[in-house]
């Protein structure tokens, strides 16, 4: 059975995420939930220090590459962001 731990929730324009950690593998995982979405990912401590030393040019030229609408609840839903 996995166990969470709450850590933050983060809520913006195009985004609202909640962040926990995950100790039920080999090692602690920080788990990263996408509310609107119901998407879930879950980052060992090499790949969040991977993360955080990306140039922020490079996580521009990601986020570029991406479309993420505004949840229904910020504002978003039908029309969503271009």
């Amino acid at each position: 059975m996995s166990t969470y731990q709450p850590v933050l929730h983060l809520r913006g324009e195009f985004a609202v995420i909640r962040a926990s950690v995950d100790s039920d593998g080999n090692g602690d995982r920080l788990r990263l939930f996408c509310e609107p979405a119901g998407l879930e990912l879950f980052l060992d401590p090499l790949q969040v220090e991977a993360l955080a030393r990306l140039p922020e040019s490079t996580l521009e030229e990601i986020l570029n590459h991406i479309r993420i609408d505004a949840p229904a609840e910020l504002g978003g839903g039908e029309g969503g962001s271009s």
